[in-house]
């Protein structure tokens, strides 16, 4: 009876050859968007890296500047060097934690701001690989419907923001936004049809924020954002703009006879304030606006005393909440929005 058992194949390893070119890369250490794989454009000689949207290397996170520094691939004899420098950024640049301007080299750690990056030549097939993953855990933290992040990013990257807040003492206000009668939506235009609205209404939100907010999917029709640096009054322009914006939004190709409108509740975080009892007021806030009729933007009531017991956070006072009347452009400082 014969070996049923399949042969292995015999490979020439010299006809085999790796790819020869290397390319300097970043990957993310420490930051929000720990494990982010970066290759540089092995077309381009200068790169900018920084929070801006058009930076070659977008590294966006508060303590990021928007052209934080800049990177030179040169030919240095027979071989390519990286050189990085800083470009007037607020928190600087930090190679293995000490300020200087040198070629980096494999396993060199870069600071910007609060981020670690490690710096590292790759081949080329490694550089396929590792964007790969990258792109694969991005898409991870995405909802498919909206486009909006997922709620693990409450889990994850919220207090780290929140902590960057704090220590730079600036605002940052938060709004919690629901479709109204999304019930109804579904049971006369059909399920496939509120899904589409979902989708559109997040469009419509991520097309408000600025590139430094971010937008959640906070459960059902319901959609979080949180903008570091803004105080009420720019918080609350921003909310009416999301509101107009859905309200005049046409659904009419989605299903003859559909219109949308969403209820918002705005707060801004108390000092120190934990996130949850930040998020409960503006819950309450948007409870309030369902109850004073929908299709507007309520303010939370203030946050307890910070020496109150961490209980009291949660407990109803007495309403205080405003509703706002029509959209100026008088306090908005056009960064973004």
């Amino acid at each position: 009876m014969g070996n049923s058992e399949p042969q292995t194949r015999i490979t020439n390893l010299r006809e085999r050859r790796s790819d020869s070119r290397l390319v300097p890369t970043f990957t993310i250490l420490e930051g929000p968007e720990v494990g982010a794989f970066y290759a540089f454009d092995p077309g381009r000689r200068a790169h900018r890296l920084g929070r801006a949207a058009d930076a070659d290397i977008r590294v966006n996170d508060p303590s990021v500047s928007r052209v934080h520094a800049i990177c030179i691939v040169a030919s240095l004899e027979d071989r390519l060097t990286v050189r990085i420098s800083d470009n007037g950024s607020t928190n600087g640049v930090l190679i293995n934690g000490k300020k200087v301007e040198t070629a980096l080299i494999s396993g060199d750690k870069v600071r910007l701001g609060d981020i670690l990056l490690r710096f590292e030549w790759m081949a080329e097939e490694e550089v396929r690989y590792h964007s790969d993953v990258s792109e694969r855990v991005r898409a991870a933290e995405r909802d498919p419907l909206s486009g909006l992040l997922t709620r693990a990013f409450l889990k994850d990257r919220l207090t780290k923001l929140l902590a960057e807040v704090d220590r730079r003492g600036q605002p940052i206000s938060c709004m919690l936004i629901d479709l109204d009668h999304f019930k109804s939506i579904n049971d006369v235009h059909g399920h496939l049809v509120g899904d589409q609205v979902i989708a559109r209404v997040s469009e419509t939100l991520l097309n408000t924020l600025r590139e430094t907010d971010s937008g959640v999917r906070y459960g059902g029709e319901e959609l979080l954002a949180f903008m570091p640096g803004l105080e009420l009054a720019d918080a609350l322009q921003v909310a009416n703009r999301v509101s107009e914006a859905v309200r005049e939004g046409s659904m009419y190709d989605l299903s003859p006879g559909l219109s949308v409108t969403a209820s918002i509740g705005v707060a801004v975080r108390g000092p120190k304030e934990p996130w949850s009892a930040w998020v409960e007021r503006a819950d309450k806030a948007l409870y309030r606006a369902k109850k004073d009729g929908r299709d507007r933007v309520v303010v939370a009531e203030e946050p307890a005393p910070q020496d109150a017991p961490e209980e009291a956070l949660f407990l109803d006072t007495l309403p205080r909440n405003q509703s706002l009347g029509p959209i100026t452009d008088d306090s908005l400082d056009g960064d973004g929005y």
